[in-house]
This record gives structure tokens, C-alpha cells and sequence, in this order.
């Protein structure tokens, strides 16, 4: 059995507004909205090979009402990453960090204060 993909559910209040945060801070598009023509309680976002789901907290089964915390690796790029949102006004939780178990990361915070954790693989 290989593992080959996670999709986070981030408890949202404003699912709109967090598709916006999303596509402007990380350039994920919508592929899912539910319902499609009304204020949307779910949607799903696109990033190139990396999926995330917006629930609406009031919407959330099984009590999924605090913050989650993702990690997302990309292949480079980050610090430049980092700047771009800084610049956007993201909520930064961490800045950009090397740290001793062979990856270099920062931690921001979506609207919500769900934390975002960008990571790159350092090549030693």
C-alpha cells in the first residue's frame, strides 16, 4: 500500500472569501463549489497536483470547528514564495526556517487562523 496524496479540510467561516484568500495568496483555483449558484458551504481548490477543501464551520460534521494546521511540500521557490504573501499581508506564524530534519519551511495563517505550512526539501 503506497499513500499518494492529502487533501486538508480547513473549517471556514466564509467560503467565498476563502477561495479569494486561497487563489490570491497561493493561486488555488475552485474546481468544486457546493452549492453552485447560492453562498457555498464546500469547495474544492486546485493547485497543480495539490487539492485542499473549504468546509463552512457550521457546515462541519463530526465537530471540525478549530484551526487545522497542512503542510504542503513544493519543489522551490519558497522564500520568494514567502515574500509575495508578506507582501499580500498574510499572517505570518513562522518565517522562513532550515530546520535539522532536512527541510526549510514557513507557517502562516489563513483567515480563519487555519495554519498553512509551506515546506522545500534542502539539498545537503
Amino acid at each position: 500500500m503506497e499513500w499518494r496524496n492529502s487533501n486538508p479540510v480547513y473549517p471556514v467561516r466564509d467560503v467565498a472569501r476563502s477561495i479569494e484568500w486561497y487563489g490570491h495568496m497561493f493561486g488555488f483555483e475552485p474546481v468544486v463549489v457546493n452549492p453552485p449558484n447560492d453562498v457555498p458551504v464546500y469547495a474544492v481548490l486546485d493547485r497543480d497536483s495539490v487539492s485542499l477543501h473549504l468546509l463552512r464551520k457550521d457546515e462541519a460534521p463530526h465537530g471540525l470547528g478549530g484551526f487545522v494546521e497542512a503542510q504542503f511540500v513544493i519543489d522551490g521557490g519558497l522564500d520568494e514564495l514567502f515574500e509575495q504573501i508578506k507582501e499580500r499581508g498574510v499572517k505570518v506564524i513562522q518565517s522562513p526556517l532550515d530546520r535539522p530534519w532536512g527541510s526549510r519551511d514557513f507557517i502562516v495563517a489563513d483567515l480563519d487562523d487555519n495554519l498553512v505550512w509551506v515546506s522545500v526539501p534542502l539539498t545537503r
